[in-house]
């Protein structure tokens, strides 16, 4: 015997009802309606839980597919600058070590993200960023970039910048703006943007001398060939907690002060999402905070 309703029945309720049917001895019992609705509520109820789970597990696993294969076989190229920039970069024989180093060696340890170091004047290297052949350039923010050909994507921030003006002995004045400093010659590394004196820069209100490091700046600033310089905080500290002779200069104001984060090409923007992960890990672990602590 096989079930079939008596109304007329669309070919997809037919397949149903055939499906579901017993065959005996040729009769046709036809289903009351409430049993027939029933069944078919209880079908498409099973087919949408189905398809439900299957779309789930296909969607976990391209996101663990996404997780596992970003930079899984790939190495991302930094931009570190040379001459010595500690402690960001600290080059000692042939060791090299500095914050950046420790940050990203960090990143690696909490992802798949693998990364390979290029050392190059800042001038170069950032010309080389703008070419697409430098993934990731570290411990910007977007202000000091807005003059770029390629703007680039940022991270989440992760740390703080402060840029002082240091003195030479016996130099020492507060600065409270550009209005401070006209007329004056302040040391600076090529490359380097101060929004609130860019403009007096530009106009020689102050008079800018650039040259290619921090480190080149303290030295000439500790042979006075410098009455000033602006330089980073964390710079200046490390000099003088590794050498007495910079325990001699002052420091005065801070000069800028602004979030930093790991400014991505356009071209490698999908790996962000893990990099800021990560990077939030770290901060919140307070690991980002031991390795700055580390170099002060």
């Amino acid at each position: 015997m096989r079930y079939v309703h008596e109304n007329e029945f669309s070919e997809a309720e037919y397949c149903f009802i055939h499906a579901a049917t017993l065959r005996n001895s040729g009769k046709i019992l036809v289903l009351p309606d409430w049993l027939f609705y029933a069944l078919k509520v209880i079908l498409l109820m099973l087919v949408r839980v189905m398809l439900s789970t299957i779309i789930k597990f296909i969607a976990l696993g391209c996101i663990v597919f996404l997780s596992i294969g970003i930079g899984a076989s790939e190495k991302y190229s930094v931009m570190l600058y040379e001459p010595n920039n500690p402690p960001y970069v600290i080059f000692d024989n042939a060791d090299t070590s500095g914050i950046f180093l420790d940050v990203f060696a960090g990143i690696e340890q909490h992802t798949n993200l693998k990364f390979e170091f290029v050392y190059m004047p800042i001038a170069r290297a950032l010309h080389e960023f703008d070419a697409g052949n430098i993934d990731i350039e570290p411990g910007v923010n977007p202000d000091w970039r807005r003059h770029m050909k390629v703007l680039g994507e940022y991270s989440v921030a992760y740390a703080i910048s402060e840029e002082v003006v240091v003195f030479s002995p016996g130099n020492y004045k507060d600065v409270k703006g550009p209005g401070d400093l006209l007329d004056e010659i302040v040391g600076i590394v090529r490359g380097f943007s101060y929004p609130e004196y860019d403009a007096a820069f530009s106009s020689e209100m102050i008079i800018r001398i650039n040259n290619v490091s921090q480190t080149n700046l303290l030295q000439q600033l500790l042979k006075d060939r410098f009455k000033q310089v602006f330089v980073g905080l964390n710079t200046i500290l490390y000099f003088q907690k590794e050498m007495p002779e910079y325990r001699h200069l002052q420091i005065g104001s801070v000069v800028d002060k602004r979030d930093v984060m790991m400014r991505v090409h356009p071209n490698q923007k999908a790996i962000l999402p893990v990099l800021n992960d990560a990077l939030m890990q770290m901060i919140n672990e307070g690991e980002i905070q031991r390795i700055y602590a580390r170099y002060r």
